[in-house]
């Protein structure tokens, strides 16, 4: 009776090796997929941030051509203000000299 509860106990412990090889193959199995997963994924996000950074470039390279012109815009209108401003004084001017000149 003890040698069949050994033989028993061996034949358990056998299953249960079986058992624990098939599942750490099983794990190995299940890491392998997953880490290559994470290294496909890891690639994506590299990607997407490589275009991210250069939508960002040209946005930003965009943005300061934008500036330039509206700069370059703005001081032309200033001038060109300026310019009609001082004709105004003129015009104001004469016009108040020649009604000055009237009013005598």
């Amino acid at each position: 009776a003890l040698e069949e509860e050994v033989r028993e106990l061996r034949s358990q412990l056998e299953q249960a090796r079986q058992a624990g090889e098939h599942g750490q193959a099983a794990l190995q199995v299940e890491f392998a997929k997953f880490k290559e997963e994470a290294g496909r994924s890891a690639e994506r996000t590299s990607q997407e941030l490589q275009r991210l950074v250069k939508e960002y470039q040209t946005l930003a390279l965009e943005a300061a051509a934008e500036t330039q012109s509206l700069q370059e815009a703005f001081s032309t209108e200033r001038v060109q203000l300026t310019v009609e401003l001082d004709m105004e004084r003129q015009r104001s001017s004469r016009l108040n000299q020649e009604l000055s000149r009237l009013s005598k």
